[in-house]
């Protein structure tokens, strides 16, 4: 993610508008999961949302505060489906979209849209199965808005609407390298042997946890608790 983090805030140097959007959605697990379970503090932000959060915070570079959220539950407390609308200090927004059952098409990625351009990385979770980056001029000869301006519109603190995507040429890019388990690896050796800093150390979990639990407040689900 350090490439495609580089691309976004070059793009994105000096924007007026802003927009950050990440997406782990379409999954379909067992109804029976343990992972639905509210007393091992179950839900799918909690699984698989850790991931869009800390992708969002991680190309953010900084601590979003939480505006809104809307949810689909499975059983009382338990989140199938959530979204989250964000804001930061200077003025960007973000919307984090997350489903763990769900027979949507699967969508895993990660949108940055500045005033001159468009940053799509797909599948930045798991890069070494497929992955794509993609940067898309805005050349305002056709702008497509964002099929949630209208509700985004009405949520105090987004103060613009998104622009995910423009009429333009659009350059792709696949990044090659490792599974991820490989670098998260080679980072603990690093650390271990030559006590490299670590870039997901407890502060940073502690920072993630805080985000997901705004979510679920504003989203009117309680906080998971920790499980004995």
């Amino acid at each position: 993610m350090r490439h495609p983090r580089d691309v976004a805030l070059a793009l994105v140097a000096g924007a007026s508008n802003v927009m950050i959007g990440s997406r782990f959605a379409g999954t379909y697990e067992s109804p029976g999961d343990i992972r639905f379970d509210l007393s091992l503090a179950g839900g799918s932000l909690m699984d698989i949302g850790c991931y869009a959060v800390h992708q969002t915070r991680l190309v953010a570079g900084a601590e979003p505060t939480v505006v809104a959220a809307e949810v689909k539950t499975k059983s009382p407390g338990i989140d199938r489906w959530i979204r989250a609308h964000l804001r930061w200090d200077d003025g960007r927004t973000g919307m984090i979209t997350v489903g763990m059952y769900s027979l949507a098409q699967p969508m895993i990625d990660i949108r940055v849209s500045g005033n001159k351009a468009l940053l799509k990385v797909l599948n930045p979770t798991q890069p070494h199965l497929y992955n794509r980056v993609t940067v898309k001029p805005h050349t305002g000869k056709m702008r497509v808005r964002d099929p949630m301006e209208r509700r985004r519109a009405s949520i105090p603190g987004i103060t613009h609407p998104a622009q995910v995507s423009t009429e333009g040429r659009p350059q792709h890019v696949r990044v090659r390298g490792e599974t991820t388990y490989w670098y998260q690896m080679r980072a603990f050796v690093d650390a271990i042997r030559t006590g490299a800093p670590v870039l997901t150390d407890p502060a940073d979990a502690v920072k993630n946890m805080e985000v997901i639990d705004a979510i679920y407040r504003a989203a009117g689900l309680p906080v998971r608790e920790p499980t004995t």
